[in-house]
């Protein structure tokens, strides 16, 4: 691998991972926002000691409220944004965790044959070619991690305003027309989730599966190049 190949995929590369992390993790700041004023528009409404049981404690908590078009707005241009994210980063976000589970997968592999060829593995890290193959495969599973759970908390958080809106409309005997809309607008739009380029769902399942993935891949390259 040349100077400039270690430049893109030891810097540039996780630039581009930690740029998508930072978006998502703003999308998930936004949503929190948002079931926040949810919570503090419907509580003054309502008996508090039940708001607190169905709603949660947050939502007992003093706060400026704000109006049903504002969380109607608010909403929507969130869910904007999550597209637009997930149009400009999906093909990349692909290629990323295609790149992070195969090199993983490889960067393991070396290590462990590394310790299998040497009679003592306890100074086994003392030599170069294992510190790169471990700073290797800490960065993949770092690229990974990040990735599938960022998305994954934006994807729980947008799940629990649809939650929230509906209990809140529960809550009222009588519930408004503006109330009624919110909820409308909330239980149409759809389910929000993270892709990478529409192959895989992007959240917690896939970083269990790509991790049990590789231990299976590494354990059958252990034992096939056992046997030669």
């Amino acid at each position: 691998m040349t100077g400039m190949q270690y430049v893109y995929h030891i810097m540039l590369d996780p630039f581009v991972t930690l740029q998508f992390v930072v978006l998502a993790l703003k999308l998930w700041t936004g949503f929190k926002v948002l079931n926040r004023r949810i919570l503090q528009t419907v509580a003054p409404k309502t008996d508090s000691c039940v708001v607190s049981i169905l709603l949660g404690p947050s939502g007992s908590t003093p706060g400026a409220s704000s109006n049903f078009h504002e969380l109607q707005r608010a909403h929507l241009l969130l869910h904007r944004a999550a597209e637009v994210l997930q149009d400009h980063f999906g093909m990349t976000v692909a290629l990323d965790l295609t790149y992070s589970i195969s090199g993983m997968i490889c960067s393991s592999y070396e290590i462990v044959t590394a310790i299998s060829r040497e009679k003592k593995p306890v100074g086994i890290l003392d030599e170069g070619q294992t510190r790169v193959s471990l700073v290797w495969m800490v960065l993949h599973v770092w690229k990974l991690s990040a990735m599938t759970l960022s998305c994954s908390a934006v994807s729980t958080e947008a799940a629990a305003t649809r939650l929230l809106v509906q209990r809140a409309v529960a809550l009222h005997s009588t519930p408004g027309p503006q109330l009624g809309a919110l909820l409308r607008v909330v239980t149409l739009s759809p389910q929000l989730r993270f892709t990478a380029a529409g192959f895989v769902t992007v959240d917690r399942s896939l970083l269990v599966s790509a991790l049990a993935a590789a231990l299976t891949y590494l354990v059958l390259l252990t034992q096939f190049s056992g046997n030669y």
